[in-house]
């Protein structure tokens, strides 16, 4: 509970799901895993500015209000770098950061042992939420090829 239900779990569905699509036609074990969440279920934070000041180019005014795009750090960012900046820093950060970031290399080691190709065949994420990404289902299917390159079914 300290961590929050729908932030760990939204970044664990939203990691996952950006993991799949990127690696469709792939099998889990031939995949390449992150040792960090590469995406987050919290979209944005917001904060107001205590004082004066310029960042990029951009000014704020004391008092105004400052919101981070956190889901848009993939897309725009150096998705390179060690850590994406998720779990804030210094006073800011979260205090779920350890055990979040151990139930995703948990997840991951575990599916990475696993020599099905999967295919995500639908993703919706919740309704009116907004401030959190959250998804209602995700549904795969799962296949396993068989040695002439045809794929076998083997559920949902």
């Amino acid at each position: 509970m300290v961590v929050g239900y729908d932030s760990l779990l939204g970044s664990l569905a939203t990691s996952l799901v950006a993991l799949l699509r990127d690696g469709a036609g792939s099998r889990l074990c031939d995949l390449t895993y992150s040792e960090f969440l590469p995406r987050t279920g919290v979209p944005y934070v917001e904060r107001v500015a205590k004082k004066d000041c310029a960042i990029d180019g951009f000014n704020f005014l004391a008092g105004n209000r400052v919101r981070l795009f956190l889901d848009a750090y993939p897309a725009r960012g150096d998705v390179k770098r060690e850590e994406p900046p998720y779990f804030g820093k210094g006073r800011h950060l979260c205090v779920g950061k350890d055990l979040s970031q151990w139930v995703w290399r948990t997840l991951v080691y575990e599916l990475a042992k696993i020599p099905l190709h999967v295919r995500i065949t639908e993703a919706r994420l919740r309704s009116h939420d907004f401030a959190f990404n959250m998804y209602d289902s995700i549904e795969v299917s799962m296949m396993k090829v068989s040695g002439q390159g045809a794929p076998k079914s083997s559920g949902r």
